[in-house]
C-alpha cells in the first residue's frame, strides 16, 4: 500500500485494517495508525492467489484500483501463471425442497 504522504512503503494488517508507513511513521497524522478499507475475504483470497505466482516478493503487490482481472492480465503479460476465475458461491443458503 502506498503511504499518502511519502512513498510506497506502508504496511497493512488485514486482521485489523490499519496501516503504518515504514518511512515517515504516519508523521502527518501524529504518528497514529490510519484505518484502511480492504476487500472482503473472498476477494483478498483471490488477489493473493494471483500475485503468489509472481517470482519476486516485491512483484507480489496489489493496488486498490486494480481488479482481480487486472492482476490476471498483468500475470499473462509477464508470462506468469494465470489462475482461473473461481465461481461465485450462491447467495444465501438453499432452502429445503429447492433445486429439485
Amino acid at each position: 500500500m502506498d503511504c499518502p504522504d511519502c512513498t510506497p512503503a506502508a504496511f497493512v494488517w488485514p486482521e485489523q485494517p490499519y496501516t503504518l508507513c515504514a518511512y515517515c511513521f504516519n508523521g502527518a497524522v501524529g504518528n497514529r495508525w490510519r484505518r484502511v478499507a480492504l476487500p472482503d475475504a473472498d476477494a483478498m483470497d483471490e488477489i493473493e492467489e494471483i500475485v503468489a505466482f509472481r517470482d519476486m516478493p516485491w512483484e507480489r503487490n496489489w493496488d486498490h484500483t486494480e481488479t482481480a482481472d487486472d492482476l490476471r492480465a498483468e500475470n499473462a503479460q509477464h508470462g506468469k501463471y494465470v489462475p482461473p476465475k473461481k465461481p461465485k458461491p450462491p447467495k444465501g443458503p438453499a432452502l429445503a425442497g429447492e433445486g429439485g
